[in-house]
């Protein structure tokens, strides 16, 4: 190679070179960028990709039941569920009185303005138009109480109650055959319909009414 060839070559891998530089600076300084936006924008955006899907589709017991027995018929299951139009209060916020999106504070649609209000909202008040209050509870026990102090499986039953109450679209989830599938959950254990032996305990029904995003702590 002549000498003018070999500064050529030498000049061109210098070239680049500096074009591999500069691009890895130029994605360093994004990279930077992106994370000095992390504090505001950026953060918004991880915390809406990173949380669950909540969409918010749930499934009846027996959709749900169906699906867990043969995962090949979750499709089915999904095809059958219902889109509900906001999440719902979770045991958090009934205990705390606290807003939820476009809900508002959960306590105010039961009529309790106040914390006496609250405390005294019993048990038998809010199942009376439903029955089948949870194993383990009673009438005149304070519903406050129980959310705060009660079982998971109370805890679970009180809270899928009352969302079931207050956002109609739940109650659609929990019905089979036009009929509610919560007084039949109280004693702790279920079958749920059209699936012939199978029974859930606590566990199994906290579960799905986790799952299908209807009661979440």
């Amino acid at each position: 190679m002549t000498e003018p060839d070999d500064i050529q070559a030498r000049a061109a891998a210098a070239a680049a070179a500096q074009g591999i530089e500069s691009g890895l600076a130029a994605n360093g300084l994004k990279r930077r960028r992106l994370l000095k936006v992390g504090a505001t924008g950026a953060s918004v955006a991880l915390t809406l990709t990173s949380r669950p899907a909540r969409a918010w589709h749930c499934n009846s017991t027996s959709a749900w039941g169906s699906a867990q027995l043969a995962p090949t018929t979750s499709t089915t299951a999904r095809n059958t569920s219902h889109e509900l139009g906001d999440e719902c209060w979770t045991i958090t916020e009934w205990v705390n009185n606290t807003s939820h999106g476009g809900l508002g504070q959960p306590w105010p649609h039961l009529g309790c303005t106040t914390t006496a209000q609250i405390n005294a909202y019993t048990v038998g008040t809010l199942y009376k138009p439903y029955g089948g209050i949870p194993a383990g509870l009673t009438t005149t026990n304070s519903l406050m109480n129980k959310l705060k102090y009660g079982t998971q499986f109370q805890k679970y039953m009180l809270v899928a109650r009352l969302n079931a109450k207050l956002v109609p679209n739940v109650q659609t989830c929990l019905r089979n055959n036009l009929t509610d599938q919560l007084p039949l959950m109280a004693g702790g254990t279920y079958s749920p319909p059209n699936l012939p032996g199978v029974v859930w305990d606590q566990a199994e029904i906290i579960q799905y009414l986790s799952s299908n995003f209807m009661v979440q702590p």
